[in-house]
């Protein structure tokens, strides 16, 4: 007899809404009849039985075989009714177990789906003809590894059989990974109810007074579907039994809590104490150039992420122990009690896990040194060609060390870093770079421990060893390698064997770079390359200078980009200024900006339109300044500041401006004090705070300049107290209330028209007022509150034609110059300057009378330049005679320049013997009658360097006569004076210039000036040899000891019409920069060979035509000369 015995619904799962793409997921829901529960006094619904499973292999979604007893049918809750016989004609189910313990396959008897498989029961309980006791399923329902299973994505068409209360409220739970695929809203639904179904447990003591519990029997639910029959019998007392202990075993969670709780906030704080000791040790041995381990590092991350949800987990425990009563063996909440319990549980086991695996026995392990640790670098504008002449000097096998030298600001550093950067790219093998920066006032100490860290040897007991100790240890690591040593910024000698660095040489092919402001440092740490880092051209200036300002700011506003260019000019190339003062200028978007920034920089104040001036660029120059050794030496400095910008100041003026002021005065002679004075330029030479002008001539650079000012206008104003208004275009002095308390004041290169008003200056020293062209009227009383000036200087103020006897009541005047003036005569009342040192009568052209008895009350009088002023003139024959005789009487009298306008005049002159060792420049101009010279009548002069031939109109030959194998020279002369001097005669003369000689045809005789260095010779028309070669043979002998033009540097031919040859062979010219010729049309070749200025790139200037059609000895030399040529 056929029986409805229940219901049968499936749930399918798909992918959104319902009725779009099913996935392989399927629920098939198993009801007893309800009229059959309800006569056995159960409530409707109460218990279902469930199966989920996934569709086996791939095949159709829609209409297919799932592996189901039945067949598909996709009409929502459809209800398909069974009728099947009474449960006694129900045959005997038999399930054939899998290999997987867990997990067995078993199949349907007599399914017609070949391939369905489900995730059953184990098979230790579903072996046929077993009941399934309630501790065994308990062992299958609540065992975690099928959760695991499945929450992890690791279940493989599985199914799952279960009873459940269907009543309980349906939670939607997250989203889990099965199988590579998200469950979404539906398939959550699907994982809820495996959750739910887990938990029957809890209640199958509820069973025991239904109608499926009654002791002794047996729970049979046999379904019946497409002719297959699906049974499981269940011992109830075995259920109810293994039940209630395995509910016994969940309560004791809940029971714990508290103490677990407890227990976790004790395990975290040991873990975070072992976190923070492990993290300590990693430190540590990092800033011993170690690394840390990668295990440390995952049980750091793994630590962290554990503290943090321990943390909220302990945050919460409050909360859910409120929930608990009766011990904690019931609660308002079981589920979510027992959940939070079970988690406590956990996280207290994986902490204390976690904290055992912490111990580790290290931490960190030693890294191999990187070659190179590449440096932040800004742009290389302007730098290219220096970095490339300094990698070629690094290339060379046999440059050991380099130094790079240069002004503060120019890009010393930024080039070392070039190099830096470039070793790593290239192949050279060297093993470790090591950049150390020493900067000013530096210890052994300090680069020694700089140098470790990079090799790996800081740390442990490094701090305890004694110098001696480290540089040991040091040198044993370096010997070993090949290495670079970049030591920047350095201001004295670095002891390398104290260091304990290795001398690099050509044999272990390591290199050592260094930067510093100084040559002289160079020289002491024995560089083999000495390369200085100059100023920028201007090109390159004013494309860096672009670059900080901003390209978009010149093409909006077109009409800036000329204003620009003048304010880079004014950086004088100097990298710093341009970055500082681009970068304030950026924002500067109207012309009336741009023209009072270049007006400002004009007048050397940069501070006033880049405030970073004064913050960044000039404290950084200041360095050098600070360096220098002593105030002496910074006041010699600064006094090179009153001088206008760019001007160029002869190193004599300067010299004796110093002597003036009393710099000097330590020395008992003006020699020595001069003496002093060169060397003092040459260290501010060194330094870079001074520019050296072919030999005589120095000047500062802007940048440095302003600098200076900022220091003595400044910074410091009340120790040096400069007032320089300088090139300000001023009309008429400043007010008098501004000279108070200065000492030093310049207002050179202006307009002022007149001296009037007598300011108050008590403490003035230097007063600079030269080159003011207008000026013509200098009130006598200007001068009268200047009681303690120095120095006082009014040349090349053209305009004055009478003596300011104002000047006569400075008593404590040293230093006065008054060339360049028109003044025709010196007043007696002069001799009231007793203090008088320095006195400068240079070119006055139209002369200057010198009263007779005027030189002898300057007693102290040392040095006396009256080139080009003419006194001892022709026309006044017992005034020269006077005046010679009165020169000799100077007994300080040092230094002597003069100019001479006859043989006549020259012959007195000379007869006044004890002026001879004096005489450093003499002109012999304007000789009328004078055919014959004999120049061996200047060769007494031993300090003679600088010698001028000029409108000697009648004059044809400059005269020596060789005689005899003695080689001693005797001179034929015309005048009558002879001298007999054994050769060479002119070792001192550096310096010679003639011009309009217009007969004379050659200058033989400088082959007797083998130290000279510069040669002018202009508008001569007759001049065809610089060197006749047959008067060169007549001393052929003579010759031979003689290296003609040796130390020549700059030679300068113009307008030559008859000039064939300067020397008959080519020559070394080892120290020539540079050759002039123009107006030279016969001059077809010069005296050079592949050979020659080798040492040295040197520049011809000349016209094109002439470079064109010059001859050369080969073409070897020809190439060699080629790119030397600069356009006249």
């Amino acid at each position: 007899m056929t029986k409805l015995w229940g219901v049968l619904k499936l749930w399918s799962s798909t992918e959104g809404k319902p009725h779009e793409e099913r996935t392989d997921w399927v629920l098939h829901k198993y009801r007893l009849e309800d009229e059959h529960l309800h006569d056995k006094g159960v409530v409707q619904d109460a218990y279902v039985l469930c199966v989920i499973f996934r569709k086996d292999g791939p095949g159709h979604r829609n209409g297919a075989q799932y592996g189901a007893p039945f067949r598909e049918d996709w009409t929502d809750e459809e209800e398909v009714i069974k009728e099947v016989s009474n449960s006694a004609d129900l045959p005997t189910p038999t399930f054939t177990g899998a290999a997987n313990p867990y997990f067995p396959q078993s199949q349907c008897l007599g399914s017609s789906a070949e391939s369905s498989h489900f995730a059953a029961f184990p098979s230790v309980v579903l072996n046929a003809n077993k009941s399934l006791t309630p501790m065994e399923a308990s062992q299958v329902l609540v065992d975690d590894s099928i959760s695991a299973m499945l929450s992890s994505g690791q279940s493989e068409d599985y199914s799952l059989v279960a009873i459940a209360n269907y009543d309980l409220e349906f939670l939607k739970s997250p989203n889990i990974v099965v199988d590579d695929d998200t469950f979404r809203e539906d398939d959550a639904f699907l994982i809820d109810i495996i959750k739910r179904l887990l938990l029957i447990l809890f209640f199958l003591p509820l069973f025991k007074h239904s109608v499926f519990f009654s002791t002794g029997d047996y729970i049979c639910s046999c379904f019946s579907t497409m002719g297959n029959i699906f049974s499981i019998q269940l011992s109830c007392d075995t259920i109810f039994s293994r039940c209630w202990d395995c509910a016994a075993g969940q309560a004791i969670y809940t029971c714990k809590l508290e103490e677990n709780l407890a227990d976790l906030n004790t395990a975290l704080d040991e873990l975070k104490e072992r976190r923070n000791d492990v993290m300590r040790k990693v430190n540590i041995a990092e800033q011993g150039n170690m690394k840390q381990l990668d295990q440390v590092q995952g049980w750091l991350s793994r630590t962290e992420a554990m503290i943090n949800d321990v943390d909220q987990v302990i945050t919460d425990g409050p909360q859910e122990i409120k929930k608990l009563c009766m011990g904690g063996c019931f609660s308002k909440n079981y589920m979510s009690s027992l959940r939070f319990s079970k988690t406590v549980s956990k996280k207290l086991r994986d902490v204390k896990d976690l904290n055992l695996k912490g111990a580790f026995e290290e931490v960190a392990t030693t890294v191999p040194a990187a070659l190179v640790v590449e440096r932040p670098s800004d742009s290389a504008i302007g730098l290219e060609s220096m970095l490339n002449t300094v990698w070629s000097s690094f290339e060379e096998k046999h440059v050991g060390i380099i130094g790079i030298y240069g002004l503060g600001g120019v890009g010393k550093t930024r080039l070392l870093t070039e190099i830096n950067n470039r070793i790593g790219l290239s192949s050279g093998g060297f093993e470790v770079v090591i950049w150390v920066v020493v900067s000013k006032g530096f210890y052994v100490e300090k680069v020694q421990d700089d140098i470790a860290k990079r090799i790996g040897l800081s740390g442990g007991t490094w701090n305890d060893k004694t110098p001696e100790e480290k540089a040991t240890e040091i040198f044993g690591v370096l010997t070993k390698k090949k290495f670079v040593l970049l030591l920047d910024d350095i201001w004295e000698r670095v002891d390398l064997s104290k260091v304990g660095i290795p001398s690099p040489t050509q044999e272990n092919g390591s290199k050592l770079i260094f930067t510093t402001r100084s040559i002289e440092v160079c020289g002491q740490m024995r560089a083999d390359k000495k390369i200085e880092v100059t100023c920028l051209p201007e090109e390159k200036a004013w494309q860096l200078f672009e670059e900080h300002v901003g390209k978009d700011l010149f093409d909006s506003h077109p009409n800036i980009r000329d204003l620009a260019q003048e304010v880079a000019k004014e950086c004088g190339g100097l990298p710093l200024a341009l970055i500082t003062i681009g970068r304030s200028m950026a924002c500067k978007t109207t012309s009336e900006e741009w023209k009072y920034a270049i007006d400002v920089l004009r007048r050397s104040s940069a501070t006033s339109i880049s405030p970073d001036m004064g913050k960044e660029v000039y404290p950084l120059l200041k360095f050098s300044y600070d360096s220098l050794p002593n105030d002496m030496v910074r006041s010699c400095l600064l006094y090179c500041s009153l001088f206008s910008e760019d001007f160029m100041i002869k190193k004599e003026r300067l010299i004796e401006c110093w002597i003036g002021e009393g710099f000097l005065d330590e020395h008992d002679n003006i020699s020595q004090a001069r003496n002093q004075g060169h060397h003092i330029i040459g260290s501010l030479i060194h330094a870079c705070l001074l520019e050296e002008v072919e030999d005589e001539f120095v000047k500062m650079h802007d940048v440095i300049r302003d600098m200076c000012l900022w220091i003595a206008c400044t910074c410091e104003a009340e120790k040096w107290k400069f007032f320089v208004q300088a090139r300000y275009q001023l009309t008429k002095v400043p007010d008098v209330g501004k000279w108070r308390g200065i000492k030093r004041m310049s207002l050179m290169d202006n307009k002022i028209e007149n001296l009037r008003e007598a300011p108050n200056c008590p403490d003035l020293q230097t007063l600079f007022l030269s080159r003011n062209k207008p000026l013509e009227v200098i009130n006598n009383d200007f001068f009268q509150f200047m009681c303690v000036l120095k120095v006082l200087d009014l040349s090349y103020n053209q305009g004055i034609t009478e003596f300011p006897m104002g000047i006569s009541k400075l008593v404590s005047l040293e230093y006065l110059d008054l060339s360049g003036t028109t003044i025709r005569e010196l007043p007696t009342e002069l001799r009231a300057l007793k203090k008088l040192k320095c006195l400068g009568l240079q070119h006055i052209d139209n002369g200057i009378k010198i009263p007779r008895g005027l030189m002898p009350g300057f007693s102290k009088l040392e040095i006396l330049r009256m080139f080009r002023s003419y006194p001892f003139d022709e026309a006044m024959e017992d005034d020269n005679e006077c005046l010679a005789e009165e020169l000799q009487c100077l007994n300080h009298l040092n230094v002597l320049t003069l100019s001479v306008t006859s043989a006549f005049a020259l012959d007195r002159f000379l007869s006044a013997e004890k002026l001879h060792s004096f005489i450093e420049t003499i002109g012999l101009e304007y000789f009328k009658d004078s055919k014959q010279l004999n120049i061996l009548s200047l060769a007494n002069f031993k300090s003679l360097n600088t010698l001028t031939l000029g409108e000697c109109e009648s004059l044809e030959e400059v005269k020596t006569v060789w005689e005899g194998e003695s080689r001693i020279i005797k001179a034929a002369i015309e005048i009558q004076t002879s001298v007999i001097a054994s050769v060479p005669c002119f070792q001192s003369l550096l310096r010679v210039y003639m011009a309009k000689c217009s007969k004379l045809r050659d200058i033989t005789w400088l082959i007797l000036a083998p130290n000279l260095k510069d040669l002018h010779v202009m508008d001569c028309d007759k001049m065809e040899e610089i060197i006749d070669e047959i008067k060169l043979r007549q001393g052929a002998e003579l010759v031979k000891t003689l290296s003609p033009f040796s130390r020549l540097k700059y030679l300068c031919l113009v307008s030559l019409p008859e000039l064939k040859s300067i020397y008959l062979d080519a020559l070394p010219f080892s120290c020539m920069e540079s050759i002039g010729v123009r107006d030279c049309p016969k001059l077809r070749r010069l005296p050079l060979n592949s050979n020659s200025a080798k040492a040295k790139k040197i520049s011809i200037n000349g016209e094109e035509k002439w470079w064109k059609e010059l001859q050369w000895e080969d073409e070897s030399t020809q190439n060699a000369f080629l790119p030397s040529f600069i356009p006249w």
